[in-house]
């Protein structure tokens, strides 16, 4: 057996030897994409992005945000969590102002510490009967509220038709 090894070796060198490097990039190749996946599935979606997120109690920053919200202009309210944002949607009466809600949105930050506002992302959903909603978010680095373009009509489909005439 080992002779034949040899002779086949002999007369055949060059292919022995790039039959043995590929075999040995494939096993590192496999290896390489076994590692990959197992990798991946040991890991939080999130990665290393919420590391510190235990420090803050989530039931104690909603609490105090929905005593914020304690206006008799809120009718519903609904704050959670996703990651590193907190989602505040609120249901207001019909007749808010934009103003109102930046206000109630904005005093609803003094509720909560400045190490909160400096590691979560807030974003604040201000609905109302017959209109769209209204939309801010404050990003962990800013300071302020970031209010979207928003227009005071009410969502109602109109139609119009136009005419042409005709040249003669």
């Amino acid at each position: 057996m080992l002779k034949k090894f040899k002779k086949f070796y002999k007369y055949n060198r060059i292919y022995c030897i790039l039959m043995f490097i590929s075999l040995f990039c494939f096993l590192l190749m496999g290896t390489g994409i076994i590692v990959y996946f197992i990798d991946q599935t040991s890991t939080s979606k999130y990665g290393d992005r919420l590391s510190g997120i235990e420090a803050f109690d989530e039931d104690e920053i909603i609490k105090s945000l929905e005593n914020s919200f304690s206006d008799n202009k809120i009718l519903e309210k609904d704050i959670h969590f996703k990651g590193r944002i907190i989602y505040v949607n609120i249901t207001v009466e019909k007749t808010t102002t934009n103003e109102d809600i930046q206000t109630m949105c904005t005093s609803s930050l003094t509720a909560i510490g400045d190490n909160v506002k400096s590691f979560f992302d807030i974003q604040y959903i201000a609905n109302r009967d017959g209109y769209s909603p209204y939309m801010g978010s404050k990003n962990h680095t800013k300071a302020t509220i970031t209010w979207g373009n928003y227009s005071f009509e009410e969502t109602t489909t109109t139609t119009t038709t136009t005419t042409t005439k005709k040249k003669k």
